[in-house]
C-alpha cells in the first residue's frame, strides 16, 4: 500500500472529497491528488516529507508509526527539513519580506480559482529558487 492508497481508502470509507480531506489534513487539494496518484505534475514519483506523512496520519486518526508501517517499504520519504514560511520570510531583507508578506496575504484572500492560477504560474517558474520555495510554503 502506498501513502496515496491509504488516503484514497480512508476518503472512500468516509465518503470524503479531496477538499474535505485537504481541510482535515492541512494539505492542499492538489497535493492530496498528487499523493493519491503517487506522481507530481512532471510524472515523477512523489517524495512526501515526514511532516506531510504526519499530517496525513493525524487526519486519518492514526499515529505516524502505524501509517509508516502500513505503507510499502520502498516509498521514498523526503527527510530534508523545509523552512517554515515565517523562518523563510524572516531570512529576507525588509523590502523583500514586506513584498512576500503582501503576496501571501493576497493569495490567502484570493478565490480558489485564482489560487490555482497563482500556483500554476509559480510551478512554471520553479527553476528560480525563490519561486520554488514560496510555492512550497504556500502549498503547505
Amino acid at each position: 500500500m502506498t501513502l496515496g492508497n491509504a488516503i484514497a481508502e480512508f476518503r472512500n470509507l468516509n465518503n470524503l472529497t479531496m477538499e474535505e480531506f485537504s481541510n482535515m489534513s492541512g494539505l492542499s487539494k492538489s497535493y492530496i491528488s498528487m499523493l493519491e496518484r503517487n506522481r507530481d505534475p512532471r510524472g515523477n514519483k512523489i517524495k512526501p516529507s515526514i511532516e506531510v506523512m504526519d499530517k496525513v496520519a493525524n487526519a486519518i486518526g492514526i499515529d505516524l508509526d502505524t501509517l509508516i508501517n502500513s505503507i510499502d517499504q520502498d516509498v521514498v520519504v523526503n527527510t530534508s527539513v523545509q523552512k517554515s514560511s515565517s523562518e523563510w520570510l524572516d531570512s529576507l531583507d525588509a523590502d523583500s519580506n514586506a513584498k512576500w508578506k503582501f503576496f501571501k496575504y493576497c493569495y490567502d484572500h484570493a478565490s480558489k480559482e485564482d489560487r490555482e492560477r497563482v500556483l500554476s504560474i509559480l510551478k512554471i517558474r520553479e527553476k528560480w529558487e525563490e519561486f520554488k520555495e514560496i510555492s512550497q510554503i504556500i502549498s503547505e
